[in-house]
């Protein structure tokens, strides 16, 4: 059996069982860790997307889709990168920089009340924000790792339905 076959055979396995694909790729020196979509995170990616022009859509179609399925880089979770940003400040009434600070708790507040607590989806917020002003041509080499996952996934699909016919072919010829 073929490397593919196997890869192919796992997969579909592995989604049986309820566990989406996921895969780690290199770019530009940092590894990301890529996930499939579960009905949850897909609706959320859908729900963030801005449909100005043309441009704008496909823009934020790819950053919000990104921003929730990229699970860690360089080990470390999406949650763990942005934990920071979603912690409330301590401020003195000394403080220099209490406007700031409480500019920032008010927005924690509203993320942790928008999303229900929900870290994972705070954190696709937060990190949502940041690649929106990253370049477009990362936003597009991160875009082509995630679809390289989605193609994985439609192979996996393809196989099984490829077998599935070849199943009902035979059960048709022993009857």
């Amino acid at each position: 059996m073929s490397t593919d076959l196997r890869s192919i055979l796992l997969d579909i396995e592995n989604e049986s069982k309820g566990f989406l694909l996921q895969e780690e790729f290199e770019i530009r020196g940092k590894k990301y860790l890529f996930k499939l979509l579960n009905d949850k995170e897909n609706n959320w990616s859908i729900s963030h997307m801005r449909a100005d022009n043309e441009f704008t859509l496909a823009m934020s179609a790819r950053v919000s889709q990104l921003a929730i399925s990229i699970r860690a880089i360089d080990g470390y979770s999406i949650e763990d990168i942005f934990a920071s940003d979603m912690k409330i400040s301590l401020i003195d009434d000394e403080d220099p920089e209490r406007s700031e600070k409480e500019k920032h708790n008010e927005e924690v507040r509203k993320l942790f009340f928008k999303y229900e607590n929900d870290k994972q989806l705070i954190a696709a917020h937060l990190f949502r924000e940041f690649l929106l002003k990253q370049a477009s041509v990362i936003v597009n080499e991160l875009h082509e790792c995630w679809q390289k996952l989605v193609e994985r996934q439609g192979k996996a699909q393809v196989e099984l339905k490829n077998s599935l016919g070849e199943s009902l072919v035979k059960e048709e010829k022993k009857n």
